[in-house]
């Protein structure tokens, strides 16, 4: 039973291990690629091309946040695991501008089927009798099964690609929420899908600060290379305010409730998965931002053809789009808990007022757009704190 010990007990620390915090500098390389692959090309197939990218990456993240809930970080086996999945998560990162070109799909479809199912072996094989090996390998055989067309689609290239790999990761997706159900031996049950609330909600929380960082990187390094002029040190300022503006709106309140939500659910596992999902939301619209955030730095006083506008609003409203999922989801756990939480009202007005507000921004030059967007987030950000202090001072004064 000495393999056993790989199992995380949950007496120890629950906060995230110095091993998952090397393991998010794959991240890093991953969303740095990703919204310089949507930089070079301003057109709609290419953003598909790179949010399908995005969600195989993301998969590989979240089952990898799931192994180290389940699993003791400070053991050899499974360090060797994570950084084995890291160094294909960089594999798959570097070929990320070229994935839908031979051989570089090959190379990202390879990656990704063999940080999967390898996983899934080596933790079967730490298993060995115990009633856990059968999670790991129901993991091993669908994933060896969609990593055909996987494959197939890196070979292919051109549409039979696309088509492939957007169905490899449907169903990918699908059965990680359905337990990866199979004939005789089932589907895993809930119990098995048990997480830690404090350690996940924290490693989702850390992936996205990642992503946040994203911005201000690509930021940083469109000032430098236009020598700080003014009107370029006023883009730059205005990006990291906005940034700074996402981190708080993801932050007040919500975003310190999934843990203690998580830990007392029936389902958390699959209450996880959906959270991973919002978080998807969130991070893709960081990666669009941080594509504005270029065009504003270098650009600012230019005016915004449609593409530029698209990118300069799609990316906030993406995020607000997963903060608001993200509402929901906590909210329905404080109701399943009975807890009385404030219904966070502002943020589908601050999603509306961007939505409407879009087409007529297009005459506004980039630094406008990024202007109007603030103020937007500003307000939204804002929101929470002015309706507690309202709140208060009724109560103060005896209002019901």
């Amino acid at each position: 039973m000495a393999r056993i010990r790989i199992l995380r007990t949950g007496e120890g620390p629950l906060r995230p291990s110095f091993l998952e915090l090397f393991f998010d500098l794959a991240l890093v390389v991953a969303l740095t690629r990703l919204s310089q692959l949507i930089a070079a090309d301003l057109s709609w197939a290419n953003a598909l091309r790179a949010m399908i990218l995005l969600a195989a990456i993301w998969w590989v993240f979240t089952v990898t946040a799931y192994t180290t809930d389940w699993f003791d970080t400070d053991q050899p086996v499974i360090q060797l695991l994570v950084l084995g999945v890291m160094l294909g998560g960089l594999l798959m990162a570097l070929t990320i501008p070229r994935a839908f070109e031979r051989p570089d799909g090959i190379v990202f479809a390879g990656a990704y089927v063999a940080v999967h199912v390898g996983r899934g072996l080596l933790l079967a094989w730490a298993l060995q009798g115990h009633q856990l090996r059968y999670r790991s390998l129901r993991v091993v055989v669908w994933f060896g099964l969609t990593g055909v067309p996987w494959i197939i689609g890196g070979f292919l290239g051109g549409t039979g690609q696309w088509v492939l790999w957007v169905a490899a990761l449907a169903v990918d997706y699908w059965v990680g929420w359905f337990g990866y159900p199979l004939p005789r031996m089932g589907r895993t049950p809930p119990d098995e899908l048990r997480v830690l609330g404090e350690h996940l909600s924290e490693r989702f929380r850390q992936m996205l600060i990642v992503a946040l960082g994203e911005v201000i990187l690509v930021a940083a390094l469109a000032y430098r290379s236009v020598n700080f002029g003014s009107l370029h040190t006023l883009a730059f300022v205005m990006v990291f305010v906005n940034t700074a503006l996402m981190w708080r709106i993801y932050f007040v309140r919500s975003g310190r409730w999934l843990g203690p939500g998580l830990e007392h659910a029936a389902r958390s596992g699959q209450l996880a998965l959906l959270a991973a999902h919002t978080h998807l939301i969130m991070v893709a619209g960081a990666v669009v931002t941080a594509v504005g955030a270029e065009l504003v730095v270098i650009h600012p006083a230019r005016p915004s053809p449609v593409t530029w506008l698209v990118s300069l609003t799609a990316g906030p409203a993406m995020f607000l789009i997963g903060r608001i999922l993200f509402a929901v989801l906590t909210l329905r756990m404080a109701h399943f808990r009975k807890i009385e939480v404030p219904r966070p009202w502002w943020l589908p007005i601050g999603l509306f007022v961007i939505l409407v507000a879009t087409p007529a921004l297009r005459h506004l030059p980039t630094l406008g757009i990024a202007a109007v967007i603030n103020a937007v987030f500003l307000a939204v950000a804002l929101a929470p704190t002015a309706q507690s202090r309202w709140q208060t001072r009724r109560r103060r004064v005896g209002g019901p």
